[in-house]
């Protein structure tokens, strides 16, 4: 299932993670990069290509995949972008790191066209294991890192975790696919010069 375009994918807890992602928002705005380090809990992740069942999920020529994992247990988290995302998977599901073991299936909600989703498990006592690696898909109507006027750069992605206790840590830097920043320039590059032609 997916949040496509023109809808909002709200539930029982729709209002309390709207609300998170708007909070998620503004934090990952307000911190400068590299306060994260300082946090009790670290977490580590990257996007790229999307792979496996989440195709299926996720309904766009320009879907991404989403993987991270943190050093200790987490009851939600958001993802936060500097692009409008069109389309996501509605849930999101944790892995053992060993074995691959399904953990806590998580639901995600967000508003369409938005700059974050926000995911939770839907019983509050459930938690997403230290360790344990989460993935979900969002997609885009314009390549993440193909050049596109109405974004400032090639896509960008941070994740802020709610912890066992409540509290929000973040933002962690999402690490890119290798040469995006390259292909963006270069497809900028492009647009700038057809549109001098153009003139």
């Amino acid at each position: 299932m997916t949040g496509s375009e023109g809808t909002s994918s709200r539930g029982r807890r729709g209002h309390a993670l709207a609300a998170l992602v708007a909070v998620c928002a503004l934090t990952a705005l307000a911190l400068v990069p590299g306060t994260a380090a300082a946090s009790p809990i670290s977490c580590k992740g990257h996007w790229g290509a999307l792979s496996g069942d989440l195709k299926a999920d996720v309904d766009s020529d320009n879907a991404i995949g989403i993987a991270f994992a943190c050093s200790q247990n987490v009851r939600g988290f958001t993802v936060v972008t500097n692009r409008d995302i069109d389309v996501f998977g509605v849930q999101a599901m944790s892995f053992a790191p060993q074995d691959h073991a399904p953990g806590v299936l998580t639901s995600c909600e967000g508003d369409i066209p938005g700059r974050g989703i926000s995911c939770a498990a839907d019983n509050a006592k459930d938690l997403i294991k230290a360790g344990y690696f989460v993935r979900s898909g969002i997609g885009f109507d314009v390549s993440p890192c193909v050049y596109d006027r109405s974004s400032a750069g090639a896509l960008t992605a941070s994740l802020i975790v709610s912890s066992a206790n409540g509290q929000t840590f973040g933002p962690f830097p999402l690490k890119a696919p290798k040469g995006c920043t390259k292909k963006y320039r270069r497809s900028e590059a492009a647009a700038t010069k057809k549109a001098a032609k153009s003139r």
